[in-house]
Parts: structure tokens; sequence; C-alpha cells
């Protein structure tokens, strides 16, 4: 037979000594009378974010450089007025002699002096009449050759006129003149000289009432 782990009955069981459990001395944690207490973590305020930087108006810029835009256009305006209305008129008188000298001297160079003679209206020379200009022009032809060339050298205000109204202003021209004798090369003689014109306005027009040379 096997042994039996079993006690017989009306025997203790034997103790040994690291089987007793003693009670603890106090307990591991006591709760307060109230109840236990439960955490409640703090409240963190939201983060406060800087102010947004104030824009500054640029209103007085704009209304600055409106200012001298308008200065400067009011000044630029000024000078276009006053360079016209000094340089203007003084133009407009060149303009116009330069322009009779240049049908008077093409006339003569195309051998048509009765239209040149209408860009005449002699002063000191108001006995030569049409008929005769036209036989000084030919004789001169026959003399020294025609008209082949010719050129505006100078063209200015008279001395005796010059800082009066521009307007009545007297205007002395400088031509520059070519004649050549013979149509060939091989026989052909030229030579220059310059013919001074004075010209004025005669009647609203520019005339010449002068000259000396054809």
């Amino acid at each position: 037979m096997q042994p039996s782990d079993r006690q017989p009955p009306g025997e203790a069981a034997e103790q040994y000594p690291g089987d007793t459990i003693k009670p603890a001395s106090q307990p591991l944690y006591e709760f307060p009378a109230g109840g236990p207490l439960l955490y409640t973590a703090p409240i963190l305020a939201p983060p406060t974010l800087p102010p947004p930087p104030v824009k500054r108006s640029r209103a007085w810029i704009w209304i600055v450089v409106a200012f001298f835009s308008l200065a400067l256009l009011a000044t630029c305006g000024g000078c276009v007025w006053a360079f016209y209305a000094i340089l203007g008129p003084a133009t407009q008188q060149l303009s116009g002699a330069t322009k009779v000298v240049n049908d008077y001297y093409g006339n003569i160079e195309a051998q048509n002096y009765t239209a040149a003679y209408l860009d005449l209206s002699l002063n000191n020379q108001n006995s030569l009449t049409q008929e005769q200009f036209v036989q000084q022009a030919q004789a001169r032809d026959v003399q020294y050759g025609r008209v082949t060339s010719y050129l505006l050298a100078g063209l200015s205000p008279s001395p005796s006129t010059t800082g009066t109204d521009p307007f009545n202003s007297t205007f002395t021209a400088t031509v520059d003149v070519t004649r050549c004798n013979g149509e060939s090369s091989t026989n052909r003689s030229c030579f220059n000289y310059n013919a001074v014109l004075t010209l004025q306005k005669v009647a609203g027009r520019w005339k010449i009432v002068e000259f000396y040379k054809i």
C-alpha cells in the first residue's frame, strides 16, 4: 500500500514556522473619511498672440508725388509756351524768307525769269521793270553762262533790325551761285560768286527788296 497524505481524523495538522501569515501592522494607504479624492489637472489658459501690426497710411506719399508731378507738368508747359512765344515767330520768319530765296533762284536756274521777278518788290531798284530784269538775266547768261547750281549759304537778321519785332524784321541772305559756260565737260568753264539779297515782308508776304547780282 502507498502511504496516504491525509491526516487521520482528530489529529491537528502539523504547522511549520513559515506557514503563519501575520496581519499587516498598518494599512498601505488610507483614504480620507470623505472618500478617495480625484486628481484634477489645472486648466491652462490659451496662448496669447501678439497684436497685429498697425498699418500706416501711405496716402501722404501719393499726395506728395501728385503735387510734384503737377508742378513739373506746369513748369514744362510754361517752358514750351515760352519757347514757342520767343522762338516760334523767328522760326516762322526764317522759314518764309528761305522759301522765297529758294523759289527765286530755282526759277533763275530754270531760266524762268518772269516767275523769278514775282519774288521781287524792289525799293531802291523800283525803276527796274519785269522786261528790264529779264534782259539783265539773259545778258548775264550769255556773259558768264547759265546758273547750274546755288546754295543758301547764310540767312540772318539785318543789323538795323536785330532785337526789333520779328514780324517786321529784315533778313540778309547770302547765296553761293555757280554759273557754267559750254555743254560738254571738255570745253565747259564755271565760276562761283556770292549773291546778296535783302528780304522784307511786303503786304504780309516775304519779298526780295534789294539784290546784288543775279
